[in-house]
């Protein structure tokens, strides 16, 4: 190949790491990312039809694969004593029947609710109404659900692996250990009560200045095209 496009400075590492020939030759261009705002009757319609509790839900979107360490938040909502929902939007996995089955064992089906497929626009009505993003993977190549989570100017609650906080710019809220759920349920807890000084206002990452959207990765794709 005469180019090999990299999604972020993380791959582009990784790469060059297995393949040391090849470094010369990666360009790193991220993916592109956008989000559109639903109205409100989307967003109570979602709401009413999915039976989520309108005072405020946890939000995460992923697929049910083990690195994308699902259990744990899992775990984390026994610790929590309020009525807030975790809803996790993930269309199949290697995990799902474990998931399903440590919900039940740990006696959160009250308070844990696995989606499977729903419509863009519904996904873009639970990014809106969600009171804090979670994503706990320990591996991404990029990462777009925190990214677009900020992007609907949610507080996001990640991990500090791989490509996660390089995509996120710093600009999210990281746990340490992304296996302890008591230090996920204190980093919620700090941004319910902070949400202004913590994970909520996002400098880089704003729908006004989105570094990911299409016109600017476009562009970097044309000019990679037009070179001789």
């Amino acid at each position: 190949s005469k180019r090999i496009i990299a999604i972020s400075d993380f791959s582009k590492k990784d790469i060059t790491t297995h393949y040391p020939s090849s470094a010369k030759k990666i360009i790193r261009i991220y993916n592109p990312i956008s989000v559109r705002d639903v109205d409100e009757d989307i967003c109570k319609n979602t709401i009413d039809d999915l039976g989520i509790a309108s005072n405020g839900f946890f939000l995460c979107i992923s697929s049910l694969l083990p690195h994308k360490n699902l259990k744990t938040i899992i775990r984390m909502m026994t610790l929590r004593d309020d009525d807030t929902k975790l809803i996790i939007v993930g269309v199949g996995g290697a995990l799902e029947g474990e998931l399903k089955k440590l919900i039940i064992e740990r006696e959160l089906t009250h308070k844990v609710q696995i989606l499977s497929y729903i419509s863009d626009e519904r996904r873009d009505a639970l990014y809106k109404k969600c009171s804090i993003f979670l994503f706990p993977s320990i591996f991404e190549g990029f990462g777009m659900p925190p990214v677009e989570a900020m992007l609907m100017d949610k507080p996001v609650i990640t991990t500090k692996y791989t490509s996660i906080p390089e995509v996120t710019r710093g600009e999210a809220v990281y746990v340490d250990d992304a296996s302890d759920e008591d230090e996920w349920n204190d980093k919620i807890n700090k941004v319910l009560f902070e949400k202004h000084t913590l994970g909520a206002t996002q400098k880089t990452i704003s729908s006004a200045s989105n570094p990911y959207s299409k016109g600017k990765i476009a562009l970097q794709y044309l000019d990679l095209l037009s070179e001789q």
